[in-house]
């Protein structure tokens, strides 16, 4: 309580520095500074371990080999469907080939018992007298001879371009184009009776072709089917040329995803090593960082009791010296300067020891239920003097008596901080008004107005910023730029908020939300 209240009343005297306030004020900023970086890195270097610390659900050398043995499975698939795509296409065009080559040997077999039928109906005919008889051998010759012709013309559509089955063929259409017109020739020989020339022209001629169209349509049959036996050869050749193919594409692509997979992973262990090695090497740096913060504190702490003696020493004097009554002006008015300046470098004191405790989490708060008015009333009895000297028109509407959740002393430390500025702060002949409200949130607003010069989009985004004094530091009003630090920090450890609306040439609204005791 007495700490709070000389932290708030140290600023209100209006009195110049001197020269020991300057060199305090100094000393003690350049401390904060040092150890105040420490203490930056510290808070960065944990939040960095804890990054480090958390753990995926998957770590990366698994996601890899998942991801490597499925493009794996995924490659073995592709060129499986490769090859069997290739297999079966070849298997395709074989059957398609052996179709065919089938099909000729048919042909081949049916031109050759075309061919020998009709030379058998017409040795028949020449033992036949009746004439019904002679006309059934003659419709049987014709049918043979249209049969011939059709087989003849599917084999020649289905019969190679090129190679020795031409040639064949060749002499084929050379005896063909002998034995037709040779054929009807001797039919009408006899049918005219003319038994021995049409026997002549049978045994002489016909015969002899007839011999060479079979043999020719023997070694037509032979071709196919040795042309059969190629094509299965071939077949199960390339086959097996594919077969063998395939497989080589599977080593060889299971080779380079496995070279691949061990690469990455290899790579991912030195990484998991080099970053074992960067968190072993964080881990000493926030040891060190850790010892520098409690240094920092032990260094505030002992400050703190080094300063305070000479201080309480200094303004004991003063006062016993302001006790006697044969001082003349000018003495009296240096006295009072020496008190106001030990004053305040005690409270600088003060809040840089505030403001380490909160930066360390040292700082204890007892949260409540506290009557709101009765801080309020305090606050007025306390900052009414004040604000009168400086000829402030300061008004309290607070009529209901609100229960909150708050530190009592911490409280008023940091409303009379608010009020403090707002007097500092203020246009001559102003005015503060503090006004109290429950919100939708089950909260209850606090807020301080004030009629000053107000600040810009600027100011107000550095305004919780240490020692950030918004260019005040080169006027005449005192101050270290961190009471708004602790304020805002002491009303966030009760579960608060505070924030601000500003408009330059208008003046300042400073608001305050903490939590309804229910």
């Amino acid at each position: 309580m007495v700490a709070g209240l000389t932290t708030t009343n140290s600023t209100f005297f209006m009195s110049p520095p001197s020269h020991a306030e300057n060199y305090g004020k100094t000393t003690l900023f350049i401390s904060y500074t040092a150890f105040s970086e420490k203490a930056v890195s510290v808070i960065m270097t944990r939040l960095f371990l804890l990054q480090l610390k958390q753990k995926p659900p998957m770590s990366k050398s698994k996601i890899i080999i998942i991801t490597g043995f499925t493009s794996i499975l995924i490659l073995v698939f592709i060129t499986s469907f490769i090859g069997m795509n290739a297999l079966l296409q070849s298997n395709k065009q074989f059957e398609h080939f052996v179709t065919i080559n089938q099909r000729k040997i048919q042909l081949s077999n049916d031109l050759r018992t075309a061919a020998r039928e009709r030379t058998f109906s017409l040795l028949r005919m020449l033992s036949l007298k009746d004439e019904s008889a002679l006309q059934n051998e003659v419709d049987r010759i014709a049918r043979f001879g249209g049969q011939f012709a059709a087989d003849r013309e599917e084999y020649l559509l289905l019969a190679d371009p090129d190679g020795e089955e031409q040639v064949l063929l060749k002499q084929h259409d050379t005896l063909v184009k002998i034995a037709g017109p040779l054929q009807n020739e001797i039919v009408d020989f006899i049918l005219f009776d003319e038994y021995e020339t049409a026997q002549r022209l049978i045994t002489e001629e016909l015969l002899p072709l007839q011999d060479e169209e079979v043999l020719l349509m023997e070694r037509m049959i032979s071709l196919h089917q040795q042309q059969g036996l190629d094509s299965i050869a071939k077949n199960k050749k390339n086959c097996h040329s594919i077969i063998q193919d395939t497989w080589i594409m599977l080593v060889f692509v299971l080779l380079i995803s496995i070279s691949i997979v061990v690469f990455v992973l290899r790579l991912l262990e030195r990484n998991e090593i080099q970053q074992e090695s960067s968190q072993h090497r964080l881990e000493i740096a926030l040891d060190d960082a850790n010892k520098a913060n409690q240094a920092k504190s032990q260094l505030l702490s002992n400050m703190s009791h080094e300063l305070r003696t000479p201080l309480h020493a200094i303004m004991g004097f003063s006062e016993i010296i302001a006790c006697k009554n044969d001082l003349d002006s000018k003495l009296e008015k240096y006295n009072q300067r020496i008190f106001n300046a030990s004053k305040h470098l005690l409270t600088l004191v003060d809040d840089v020891l505030d403001l380490s405790r909160l930066e360390n989490g040292k700082l204890a708060l007892t949260i409540k239920q506290i009557n709101l008015d009765n801080v309020l009333q305090e606050c007025h009895s306390m900052i009414k003097p004040i604000a009168e000297e400086a000829q402030l028109d300061i008004t309290f509407n607070s009529d209901i008596a609100y229960t909150v959740l708050a530190d009592a002393q911490r409280l008023k430390q940091a409303l009379l901080n608010l009020l403090s500025n707002a007097i500092k702060y203020n246009s001559p002949a102003g005015s503060i008004i503090v006004t109290s409200e429950t919100r939708k949130d089950d909260r209850l607003r606090i807020t301080i107005t004030d009629t000053g010069s107000g600040m810009s989009d600027q100011q107000q985004r550095n305004l919780f910023k240490p020692f950030e004094r918004l260019g005040a530091e080169n006027g005449s009003v005192q101050g270290t730029g961190i009471g708004l630090v602790i304020t805002q920090q002491l009303i966030e450890l009760m579960g608060g908020v505070i924030g601000v609306k500003s408009t330059v040439g208008q003046g300042s609204t400073f608001w305050v939300d903490l939590n309804l005791a229910k």
